[in-house]
């Protein structure tokens, strides 16, 4: 999550000008009179209403990380007007997506037959799902075909129940979860925004979105997911938990989410006439 400084525009529109005899230092002694100079830039935002424009925060590296099981991404600083709030990146935004999560094993017990992870993953890992463990010294270990019974968290850690019998207590190895499942879908990388009339709990976040068919992971919101940066498609590997091929969508210019449609912002062949995610030079 980043967060970004902002201005607030005057909602008001412009105020009565002070006559010359004034000695104020503004143009009207009102509450809002530290925004007037914001006026000619809210009338400007006003003719766009809730759309969008933005200038800057384009890719600049996609690499694969933590063994081919995630993407990170780097966008540049940049500006955006969203919600008639002029909103600067000060810096480059760094954004990753986990397509498998790996954890240390951090305790196996055998009579009970679970293992222990690190942090709360009882939503990453419910009843029934499949997760392999990878590189133990114990080949007994090492497969993929691990089920879910039920997790329990701690308050630190989180035990993982499995169905199987567990035959040693080897701690070594990866716990390795596919979190969208599926051979292929998109990465898009969007910001989420709502505006909220406080300089304070108002960040923008920028979030890494995974979409299998129509589903779209972990969370979706029109209302507040409104820009695409780039977009890409993966391929994976579900026998070794890999990712082994991804490719920008740079053939698109626009994509339909949950029946909401985005100009995709890093594509050079936007079409004038579309705002959202679109640039102004």
């Amino acid at each position: 999550m980043a967060f970004i400084p902002r201005i607030y525009l005057n909602p008001y529109g412009a105020r009565p000008y002070k006559t010359e005899t004034s000695k104020s230092i503004f143009k009207d002694q009102t509450l809002f009179s530290n925004l007037i100079n914001s006026i000619n830039v809210n009338q400007l935002t006003n003719i766009f209403n809730d759309d969008l424009i933005i200038t800057g925060l384009e890719l600049i590296s996609s690499t694969l990380t933590n063994n081919n099981r995630s993407m990170s991404f780097v966008l540049s600083k940049g500006k955006i007007i969203q919600d008639s709030t002029v909103i600067e990146i000060l810096e480059n935004v760094n954004i990753s997506i986990d397509v498998f999560s790996e954890y240390d094993i951090l305790e196996t017990n055998m009579s009970e037959s679970y293992f222990k992870i690190s942090n709360d993953q009882t939503v990453n890992l419910p009843r029934g799902k499949s997760f392999g463990i990878f590189n133990s010294n114990e080949p007994l270990n090492n497969h993929l075909n691990w089920i879910v019974k039920s997790t329990q968290f701690d308050g630190v850690n989180t035990k993982v129940y499995t169905h199987q019998v567990m035959n040693n207590s080897d701690t070594s190895g990866k716990l390795v979860n596919d979190n969208f499942g599926g051979t292929s879908g998109e990465i898009i990388l969007m910001s989420k925004y709502r505006f909220i009339e406080t300089l304070n709990y108002n960040p923008i976040e920028f979030i890494p979105l995974y979409r299998l068919s129509n589903n779209i992971y972990p969370e979706f919101d029109s209302n507040e997911h409104r820009i695409i940066y780039d977009m890409f498609e993966i391929e994976k590997d579900n026998t070794n938990y890999k990712i082994i091929n991804y490719n920008s969508c740079d053939y698109l210019s626009s994509v339909m989410l949950k029946d909401s449609h985005y100009v995709i912002h890093n594509i050079n062949n936007i079409h004038p006439s579309y705002f959202d995610g679109g640039v102004i030079n």
